[in-house]
């Protein structure tokens, strides 16, 4: 069984209670205010909205999590609220619309099952480091595919320079750049995970933007594809023996 709602304005408290409830997904509805989840056999949340308090009652089997919109915002510092609920997930992605700094500061539970983590990013600089993650994806030592699908939204900005210490990832076997620009930002992310994900075994630049894939110009070759896809080729020569690159 499944449960859809979205781009309601109705919808403001919601509360479910079903044995039979797989998945539940509540999208882009801007007037909520709760939502209490008591579904034991629930595998799949997807949440894009408001912030809420802690959603779950009842929820034991969880796998699945998509969450975006302010709730991102609030979960980000405030993941052990929902720990106990996550004891069985397995694949987490995370929509923001902005990459905030204090995200250092931030401590997270350890995933131990995840298996896949997905960052969908907002940024408004080249010069906003993405390096605060890694703070998140070594909360995932199992973590068997790391995908980063990242839309730039130009505007100047300092430099704001991030370091964290070097920890190999042990699993980490896959990892994809969707928006891949080539800069400061998504570079330094991919030398981060190449020098530390000693399984890897391929790597994936996909200078496709996130916001056409899907439309008549998902394909168009522009010049700033052309550039990030000869930036890609740099990555080359600072692979491992046996990865294998892929540039899109």
């Amino acid at each position: 069984m499944e449960l859809s709602v979205a781009k309601s304005e109705c919808l403001v408290n919601l509360k479910v209670h079903s044995l039979k409830l797989k998945r539940l997904e509540i999208t882009y509805c801007g007037n909520v205010e709760s939502i209490e989840i008591s579904a034991m056999n629930l595998v799949s949340f997807n949440y894009s909205g408001p912030k809420i308090s802690q959603p779950f009652k009842n929820v034991n089997e969880l796998v699945e999590l998509n969450i975006g919109g302010a709730y991102y915002d609030y979960l980000i510092y405030n993941f052990f609220e929902i720990s106990s609920y996550l004891s069985h997930l397995e694949s987490l992605t995370l929509t923001m619309t902005s990459v905030e700094n204090g995200i250092k500061f931030a401590k997270f539970p350890v995933f131990d099952k995840l298996k896949q983590l997905e960052l969908k990013i907002y940024v408004i600089s080249e010069y906003q480091s993405l390096l605060v993650f890694a703070l998140l994806i070594e909360a995932c030592p199992f973590l068997n595919k790391f995908v980063l699908q990242l839309e730039l939204l130009k505007r100047k900005q300092q430099r704001i320079r991030q370091s964290f210490a070097s920890r190999p990832h042990q699993y980490l076997k896959v990892v994809e750049f969707i928006g891949f620009v080539g800069r400061t930002n998504d570079a330094e992310l991919a030398m981060y995970l190449i020098k530390n994900a000693v399984v890897l075994e391929k790597i994936t630049f996909d200078s496709h933007r996130p916001f056409l894939i899907g439309t008549p110009w998902e394909h168009e070759d522009t010049k700033e594809r052309k550039a990030a896809r000869k930036r890609a080729k740099h990555f080359r020569k600072k692979l491992p023996a046996g990865v294998a690159l892929v540039i899109l």
